[in-house]
């Protein structure tokens, strides 16, 4: 299934925890009452507090959740299909869960910015806008606290929030498998986008993940592409990567194993051509 978050695979049983931006997450008890712990300096516990947590803490008013996602910026949704945000890097303005939205099926919240799919497949934005990551045709540089409208776009069935402040872009996947961008010129230098564009090259697409310098798209053949600035590109050897590619900053992945996992892909590198491995996967594709 298109955007189904697990790449397709049905029989996948998630877990019901969350890594966020140096802290973690986790619904508990009969209320599905939201707990984290660490890193708070950004009020993203929700605790009312930015002090940090060694043991769990209940998020403010954080009962009745069924999904949720963590980061500098956090959002969740509730039973009732209300979204709400929290945490304020730097200064997006929600310093304590407020509901922003109704009717959301999908949230993901990044750095500086948190998006929205409604069930109208409709894609909604709150946060900083500083380089027309929210798509709705503008940019700021005040924090929008009013969830905006992206423009263009009636058919998403998922949208990611990745990079921060003028390197901060959002990426939506499409009901027709395809994908499309709007924000950071960092990510595409010389471009200035505020409204919606398809990427051509990524086609059949079924699921996107993105964190703070890249975003990932998996397609139905379980191939993984990467879009990412030309400052981590220029640190992969060419020899790793396939001879298709499509665009200059998007690279195929090739698949070097029979059974590999499906999640944010985190690539670290410690010397060019040296070593590089996956970390934080979920989803095994077979």
């Amino acid at each position: 299934m298109v955007g189904d978050g697990f790449g397709g695979r049905g029989w996948y049983k998630p877990h019901n925890y969350q890594v966020g931006a140096y802290s973690a997450f986790t619904v508990c008890g009969d209320s599905n009452q939201l707990y984290g712990w660490g890193y708070n300096g950004n009020g993203e516990l929700a605790d009312g507090t930015t002090n940090p947590a060694v043991a769990p803490v209940a998020a403010t008013g954080m009962k009745n959740i069924k999904f949720y996602t963590t980061g500098y910026v956090s959002a969740a949704i509730k039973n009732d299909s209300t979204a709400w945000v929290w945490g304020n890097f730097p200064n997006s303005g929600f310093s304590s869960p407020a509901q922003v939205l109704t009717n959301v099926k999908f949230a993901d919240g990044g750095i500086s910015h948190a998006v929205f799919v409604k069930n109208d497949h409709t894609v909604w934005g709150v946060g900083r806008n500083m380089a027309g990551e929210l798509g709705n045709g503008t940019v700021s540089d005040s924090p929008i606290t009013t969830a905006v409208q992206m423009i263009g776009v009636s058919n998403a069935v998922r949208a990611i929030a990745v990079g921060y402040l003028l390197n901060a872009a959002t990426f939506i996947l499409l009901a027709d498998s395809t994908v499309s961008v709007t924000g950071s010129k960092y990510l595409f230098p010389g471009t200035s986008i505020t409204i919606p564009e398809k990427i051509e090259t990524l086609r059949n697409i079924i699921d996107i993940k993105g964190n703070a310098e890249a975003m990932y798209a998996l397609n139905s053949q379980g191939e993984v592409f990467f879009l990412a600035p030309q400052i981590v590109t220029l640190l992969i050897q060419p020899k790793l990567l396939s001879p298709r590619q499509h665009h200059p900053l998007l690279h195929f992945l090739p698949i070097m194993m029979d059974c590999i996992v499906w999640r944010l892909i985190q690539i670290i590198m410690y010397m060019p051509g040296e070593k590089i491995f996956m970390d934080n996967w979920d989803v095994v594709i077979q």
